[in-house]
């Protein structure tokens, strides 16, 4: 899995400040040790059976208090495909509210658990969020909240530009 976490980071790609990039690019070992995965081992619905990863990303613009994750579903096996980005907002409607301005069609659309807009979908990708959802614990969203702490605390410090 190290190997596929390595390939996937966007540190050596010229990644901006308004980029979302993964956990793994940052805290390698950590990542190794906590990064989620879920199997299918039986779907009704074409999925193909197998076990993917549930790859975090994080916002890299330093001011930003987005509080929310871009999350890659991958084949753990080759050829290591992106079958859904979904997009987590743990917060409350009325911060996302705030945080868009006052937009609030725009907050509910990104509070909770949902399809990325604009992030790489396959004929699976609705599938998959099922299965996020079904499976999304309070441990698992601390989890999450503690990696976006440490991805942001890591980005106020004088790091090196990526």
């Amino acid at each position: 899995m190290s190997e596929y976490l390595k390939a996937m980071s966007l540190r050596d790609r010229g990644a901006g400040e308004m980029d979302f990039i993964p956990f793994y690019s940052r805290f390698k070992n950590i990542a190794e040790k906590e990064t989620r995965s879920i199997k299918i081992t039986v779907s009704d619905l074409g999925v193909p059976r197998g076990e993917y990863m549930l790859l975090e990303n994080y916002c890299t613009d330093k001011k930003c208090d987005c509080r929310k994750v871009m999350i890659n579903v991958v084949e753990v096996k080759p050829p290591r495909r992106i079958l859904a980005t979904i997009g987590y907002g743990w917060e409350s409607v009325e911060f996302y509210t705030k945080w868009m301005y006052g937009d609030e069609k725009i907050a509910r659309s990104i509070t909770g658990a949902y399809l990325e807009l604009g992030g790489i979908q396959s004929q699976y990708a609705q599938h998959f969020l099922e299965v996020f959802n079904a499976t999304l614990t309070d441990e698992y969203v601390n989890t999450i909240k503690k990696h976006y702490s440490m991805f942001k605390k890591i980005r106020h410090k004088s790091s090196p530009r990526l």
